[in-house]
């Protein structure tokens, strides 16, 4: 037998077992031993990184197991521990089924309300909900038919809007604008919108502020006088302890109180258009009579023109009543007498035009040409602007403080503004560019009155909006909806609008969460009569 065979029938050497470095892995940063203080060492992959102990270490479980039961790590870990109790203190717990249950009901209440939707949908739509999603709890907790969907709307959606309005309210200078109608039942509502600075916009707005039936169902007395309207209005504010001080302004149709007057529909503008109006009703006035009075009796001072004196009339054939017209008689075989009679027509329309805006429109308003130095190019403008704002402080009192020391530091910061010429945009809007002037600390006073005047009315369009919001709201088969649901729609539907794009996005605050109880249901009828037909 050869060496060879001899070595080869011996026993065997024993093969030496390959060990393998372990990577780090990721998913030891979730596990619920570590994830507080692990983290990879970023030098090498095959190594683990303590941040309590400012330690690197092997990648291995076992290693990790026996660095987090160590003393040094114990103690690094103790301070770290009170932190996380602390955070979880003040962390926001999850909301309970209850509250997810309300949640639903208001964002369905919001649904509703901003698509008019009849609330009698709601009988079916609760029944359905727990059918078509069987999987889930919320949708089987929901118990909401027409009566509670009324009362959320009016008393959690409605109620919220109207309790933030008057926090708005007590802290701000407004206007208020009115306007009367009747609906489709034939019950007469006077309609109440506030006109304000909102910090949070940074711009003026117009709210809704209340619904009120000028008739009561007990109420005998059926005159609506001025004094009477103007009396229910005042009372609506000072039910929610808002002090009619903040009262700077006061809107309304002439035909309604004939001491106020309102713009014509020309300038029902949402953006505020007080700086502008003057001139533009003078262009306006000016323009017209050009059309038929001679020029030469075309002077400065507008509001001493008559527009019925046929002494001031040109010839009629040299009348200028547009190319339509003018087109018109040149282009037909239109006998003479037709051309004049046509001529005649026009020249009335525009003569009843002229003597319309004379009723609605004082041209020589001291307060309004005043007012209309203040648009924010002339503001920046040394040679358009008022040295100082005297002038402004003696035609509006009600907004002037009554402190001479602070009437004299607006108006000292008044004189230093054309100093920002080249700092802030003049032509943005006039809420846009004061806002920006706001934000500048040495000009904040000045800013805050110019804001005021601002918020004075220029038109009751915004009233005019709501009426046809309250005629989609209260149709010919909703007909039998009371004064206080619609206020409560057209209060929810503007709180959907003001904090989201749509009911899709609303989500619901906690001022609204603590509102939801079964308190809802007080001051609201029991019957079908505050309901609609299908």
């Amino acid at each position: 037998m050869s060496a060879r065979e001899s070595d080869d029938e011996g026993p065997s050497t024993p093969k030496k077992k390959r060990s393998y470095k372990q990577k780090f892995r990721n998913e030891w940063l979730h596990h619920e031993n570590f994830k507080k203080w692990l983290r990879r060492d970023m030098k090498d992959p095959y190594r683990a990184y303590c941040i309590f102990c400012d330690t690197s270490m092997i990648a291995d479980m076992g290693a990790l197991k026996r660095h987090s039961e160590g003393n040094k790590h114990v103690l690094k870990a103790k301070p770290s521990s009170s932190l996380t109790s602390i955070a979880t203190a003040f962390k926001k717990p999850s909301p309970s089924l209850d509250d997810k249950r309300k949640i639903a009901e208001i964002k369905l209440a919001a649904f509703m309300t901003e698509h008019k939707i009849s609330h009698r949908v709601m009988d079916h739509l609760v029944e359905l909900l727990p059918k078509a999603f069987p999987d889930s709890e919320i949708a089987q907790k929901i118990k909401m038919k027409r009566t509670k969907l009324r009362a959320v709307i009016n008393n959690v959606l409605g109620t919220t809007e109207q309790q933030d309005l008057c926090t708005d309210l007590k802290r701000q200078k407004f206007s208020v604008m009115i306007d009367e109608s009747t609906d489709i039942a034939a019950i007469k509502t006077m309609c109440v919108v506030v006109r304000y600075f909102c910090p949070a916009k940074g711009r003026i707005v117009s709210r809704f502020w209340d619904l009120i039936q000028i008739y009561g169902n007990d109420n005998t007395d059926h005159s609506s006088s001025a004094e009477r309207l103007f009396d229910a209005v005042l009372k609506s504010f000072q039910d929610h302890s808002i002090s009619l001080e903040n009262i700077i302004g006061f809107g309304s149709d002439g035909w309604m109180l004939p001491k106020f007057t309102s713009a014509n529909t020309l300038f029902q503008s949402e953006s505020p258009m007080i700086t502008k109006i003057h001139v533009k009703m003078n262009d306006l006035y000016r323009e017209l009579l050009t059309t038929h009075v001679k020029p030469e009796h075309i002077t400065s001072n507008l509001d001493e023109i008559d527009p019925t004196n046929e002494k001031h009339f040109k010839n009629l054939e040299d009348a200028y009543f547009g190319l339509g017209v003018q087109r018109q008689i040149s282009s037909s075989d239109m006998l003479p007498e037709l051309v004049i009679d046509l001529k005649e027509r026009c020249r009335k329309f525009i003569i009843k035009a002229c003597v319309g805006i004379r009723k609605r429109y004082s041209l020589n308003d001291p307060v309004m040409a005043a007012v209309s130095l203040l648009d924010p190019d002339n503001c920046v403008d040394t040679s358009k602007r008022p040295e100082s704002l005297q002038r402004i402080f003696e035609l509006l009192p009600r907004l002037v403080p009554k402190c001479l020391n602070e009437q004299q530091q607006i108006d000292d910061q008044w004189r230093k503004l054309p100093s920002l010429i080249n700092k802030v945009d003049s032509s943005q809007a006039p809420d846009v560019f004061w806002n920006q002037i706001l934000l500048k600390e040495d000009f904040s006073k000045l800013a805050n009155f110019m804001l005021e005047i601002l918020s004075l009315p220029n038109s009751n369009a915004e009233c005019e909006r709501k009426f046809s919001e309250i005629n989609d709201i209260k149709t010919r088969k909703r007909n039998r909806l009371i004064t206080n649901t619609i206020k409560g729609n057209i209060l929810a539907r503007q709180s959907i609008l003001r904090n989201s794009a749509n009911c899709i996005d609303y989500n619901p605050n906690e001022k609204m969460m603590k509102t939801f109880t079964d308190k809802i249901y007080k001051n609201e009828p029991l019957s079908d009569s505050d309901t609609d037909i299908d």
